[in-house]
């Protein structure tokens, strides 16, 4: 268990062509507990190994890309958090841990990978994450939502970053 969390989000654009190992250094180097990370492109057959960490898989059948990964350190107890009620949304990828801090304190946390296009479904998709957690419970969503803002770069607003 564990008081502290350090949490790394990473749009990877494939790590099957990207150095996997210098993002397990970098998280044991930096104290990283858990990373998610969007893009793998890993296919099913592919099952790298994160040494000192245990793996969560989304792969989207329907596509060879997007795909999305959670590595949790083997040290800190987590359970899966089943997603099936955002299956509706058919483009967008998620997947949710229950992670446990302490012996009273848990945190919910999501991975969201919303590939580029037409997909309005995203604040949907968030407004459901968000309603289905109990009312006490402490929840972190991290992801590519594919948002762009000029709140946050000079790189024009989409309809995405409106609605979230």
């Amino acid at each position: 268990m564990t008081s502290l969390l350090k949490l790394l989000s990473w749009n990877a654009r494939s790590i099957v062509k990207t150095n996997k190992d210098m993002l397990v250094n970098y998280c044991l180097m930096n104290g990283v507990n858990i990373f998610c990370i969007q893009e793998t492109h890993l296919k099913p057959h592919i099952n790298p190994t994160f040494k000192g960490f245990n793996i969560l898989r989304k792969d989207r059948i329907k596509s060879d890309k997007g795909r999305i990964l959670v590595g949790i350190k083997k040290n800190i107890n987590f359970v899966p958090i089943r997603t099936q009620y955002l299956d509706k949304f058919d483009k967008i990828e998620v997947q949710g841990c229950r992670v446990f801090l302490s012996k009273n304190m848990t945190v919910n946390i999501f991975n969201v990978y919303n590939p580029q296009g037409d997909s309005p479904q995203i604040s949907d998709v968030l407004s459901t994450i968000v309603t289905n957690i109990p009312p006490r419970d402490m929840f972190i969503i991290v992801g590519d939502f594919n948002s762009h803002s000029n709140a946050l770069c000079n790189c024009g607003t989409t309809n995405r970053s409106e609605n979230i």
